[in-house]
C-alpha cells in the first residue's frame, strides 16, 4: 500500500480489545508484503483483527519470528537449540553450517562426502529433525527452505523428509537450488498420521504413515549413503517457521479502510 512506510517498519496488527499481536515478515518489496500474524484466539464465528500502518512516529519494525509462530529458527544465532532440533550425525556431519545458506550467516545441514556412508541397508544415517509434541488430534504445519546437492559423480542413495529409521518418505530434488516446504501433519488415531507435503505451493505428496502414538514426533530430513566413493549427500535447511494445523484452516477477508 501507498500509505505504508516502505520498508513496513510503521505496521502493527491488534485484536479487538486493542492488544498488540506479534507478527513476522516473510518478505517484502515497495509494493506489498508477505506477512505472519499470531492470532491469539479464535472464536466459533467472526474473529476481528486491526492492521495500523501510516504511523510516521513508528520507525522500527518489530517483526519477530520467536514470538510468531510455535517453533521458529533462522540458526543466525550459529548453534542448535535442542528444544527444537533433534539431531543424529552418524557419518560425515550434521549441524549447523556455515556455507550454502538461504539467507543470513548460517543454516542447518548434513555433509556426507565420497565414501561417508553405511550402505544402503543402513537408514537414518544422518538426520535433523524438529521436535513436535504428540498428542490425540495435533496438527502442525512446518515450512522450511531446502536444497540438495553432490559433488561427485553420484548421488548417495536417498535424502529427504522423514520420521526416522525406514520411515523415509519422499526424497528433495538434488540439483542444488533451494525451495520452500511445507509439511501438514495431522494425528490422525494412535498408529496414524497424515503427512502432506507441498513443494514452492505444489503439493509432492499426500498419504498416511505408520507412527505410535507417543510424547513427541520427530520429523524432518533424514539420509541414506551407499559407502561408494564416487558418491556424495550433501543438504541444507534455512529458517524454520512451525504454526498449528487443523484440517479445516480459517479464511480471511478484508474490511474497510479507516482512518484515526
Amino acid at each position: 500500500d501507498s500509505n505504508c512506510q516502505e520498508d513496513y517498519d510503521d505496521i502493527r496488527f491488534t485484536n479487538s480489545s486493542n492488544q498488540t499481536l506479534d507478527y513476522w515478515i516473510e518478505s517484502s518489496d515497495s509494493f506489498s508484503a508477505t506477512i505472519w500474524v499470531e492470532v491469539d484466539s479464535l472464536a466459533s464465528g467472526d474473529t476481528t483483527l486491526y492492521l495500523y500502518y501510516d504511523n510516521s512516529s513508528e520507525t522500527t519494525a518489530v517483526s519477530n519470528g520467536e514470538n510468531t509462530f510455535e517453533f521458529f529458527d533462522d540458526f543466525e544465532d550459529g548453534s542448535i537449540n535442542t528444544s527444537i532440533w533433534n539431531i543424529k550425525s552418524s557419518y560425515g556431519s550434521c549441524g549447523i553450517k556455515s556455507n550454502n545458506q538461504y539467507e543470513g550467516t548460517y543454516a542447518i545441514g548434513s555433509d556426507q562426502g565420497s565414501g561417508q556412508g553405511g550402505g544402503t541397508s543402513v537408514y537414518d544415517q544422518n538426520h535433523f529433525f524438529v521436535k513436535l509434541s504428540d498428542g490425540p488430534n495435533v496438527g502442525y504445519r512446518v515450512f522450511l527452505n531446502l536444497k540438495r546437492w553432490y559433488p561427485t559423480a553420484y548421488w548417495g542413495h536417498f535424502a529427504g523428509f522423514g520420521l526416522g529409521g525406514t520411515n523415509e518418505i519422499i526424497s528433495i530434488p538434488r540439483d542444488n537450488v533451494y525451495r520452500l516446504y511445507e509439511s501438514r501433519i495431522l494425528r490422525i488415531d494412535s498408529s496414524t498420521l497424515s503427512v502432506a507435503i507441498y513443494q514452492n505451493g505444489g503439493e509432492i505428496y499426500n498419504n498416511n504413515r505408520t507412527l505410535s502414538l507417543g510424547s513427541e514426533i520427530n520429523y524432518g530430513i533424514q539420509t541414506r549413503h551407499n559407502d561408494a566413493t564416487d558418491n556424495s549427500i550433501y543438504v541444507r535447511g534455512d529458517v524454520l517457521r512451525v504454526l498449528k494445523y487443523t484440517s479445516i484452516e480459517p479464511t480471511a477477508s478484508w474490511g474497510p479502510e479507516e482512518s484515526f
